[in-house]
């Protein structure tokens, strides 16, 4: 289902999700929007070789908060999504923006669900 939400975004805005140039810019963008995976967020992410706890920390948007902020013009919530975008995230937020604004608060719900890190929160195909 990851896939299918990457390609929900990619039709509510016209462009990727992850726009990247390599499997580690791709990793790491991945991280810039759903914040990066820890022992609380998804513990099995610990074990597997390639994941490296030297990894930049991110927080993940919130993408309710983005949807108010899109669709409902919430001025504080703009705000507060634009601090947490610095200094290398405006880009990927400003996506957001856009598909939040086609998608709607029931498309970015699905969304949500369709593209969360880890396997055990991420909707099945049933769910959606």
């Amino acid at each position: 289902t990851w896939s299918v939400g990457c390609l929900f975004a990619e039709a509510g805005s016209g462009q990727a999700l992850f726009q990247s140039d390599s499997e580690i810019d791709h990793l790491l963008r991945v991280f810039r929007l759903t914040g990066t995976p820890n022992a609380t967020t998804w513990p099995e992410v610990l074990t597997m070789k390639n994941f490296s706890p030297k990894f930049p920390v991110y927080a993940g948007f919130d993408l309710a908060q983005v949807t108010r902020a899109a669709t409902c013009r919430s001025h504080a919530d703009k705000t507060q999504l634009m601090m947490q975008a610095q200094p290398d995230r405006e880009d990927i937020l400003r996506n957001l923006f856009s598909v939040a604004n086609v998608l709607g608060a029931e498309g970015m719900l699905a969304l949500d669900r369709l593209v969360a890190l880890s396997p055990a929160h991420r909707a099945g195909a049933d769910a959606i």
